[in-house]
This record gives C-alpha cells, structure tokens and sequence, in this order.
C-alpha cells in the first residue's frame, strides 16, 4: 500500500498547488460510527505510513490517510483497527 501512497503524490495534476495528491483506504471495522474518529486516529498513531491524524470514522469503516513517505501495509493497518471492532 504504502509503494501505492507514495506514486499517488507524487503524480503531477492540474490543482497540486491547491490540494495535494494523497490516498486513502476504506477499511470495514464492525461497530464504528461516524463519533469514533478519534479513537481511529489513536489506534493508527504509530502505525507506518499513514497519516493519523487525518484518518476518519463513518458507519462501519475508517478511512485511512496514508501518508506521501511509503512504506504502509495493509497487516498492520487492519491489525491497529481490529482492536476497535465491536
């Protein structure tokens, strides 16, 4: 994922200097609602490769920023959300 993130920004597009290109995954998690977004952002806190912060909660699934650096991986992704599963 993380090789994914990093060709991602770095692609040239006609409004880079107004938003960056960035991806993100939707990861399903059991239980979530759209109020958990901080506690996705504490459970991907550490993990590589992704931008915490700017992770999110909906109903039913996180979306996982992942940062312009590389380096993510789907295992450890999943892993750090699985605790969050109701």
């Amino acid at each position: 994922m993380g090789d994914v993130a990093k060709a991602v920004a770095q692609t040239k597009t006609p409004h880079t200097n107004l938003v960056k290109p960035a991806a993100a995954l939707v990861i399903p998690v059991k239980g979530l609602t759209k109020d958990d977004s901080a506690k996705v952002q504490k459970a991907l806190e550490g993990v590589k490769g992704v931008a915490a912060k700017d992770a999110r909660a909906e109903d039913g699934q996180a979306v996982v920023a992942l940062d312009d650096k590389g380096g993510a991986h789907l295992a450890e992704i999943t892993k750090a959300l699985n605790k969050l599963a109701k």
